[in-house]
């Protein structure tokens, strides 16, 4: 029983460095993309960076939701493509 504890603890323990260093990695990566925004963008004024994030906003999340609708009929084509192999294949 004390082995099964320890091995719980143990466990536990690891989850929580995990979790540590998900959130130090999510850091940096918020870090970077902001760097590298700034950099490609050639400014250093916060307000103004602020004011054009807000401005491109609309842009931004449209241009996303397209991305990720052509990934999902993309990914539902394959499915379908596959299904039909494989319908073929045992047909």
């Amino acid at each position: 029983m004390i082995k099964t504890e320890k091995k719980l603890e143990s466990i536990e323990e690891q989850i929580k460095k995990l979790k540590e260093k998900q959130k130090r990695l999510e850091k940096k990566q918020r870090m970077d993309i902001g760097k590298a925004l700034l950099d490609e963008w050639a400014i250093s004024d916060i307000d103004i960076v602020l004011e054009l994030i807000t401005h491109f906003k609309p842009q931004v999340d449209e241009y996303i939701k397209a991305k990720k609708e052509k990934c999902l009929s993309e990914n539902i084509k394959s499915i379908e493509n596959n299904n039909v192999t494989y319908e073929e294949s045992n047909g």
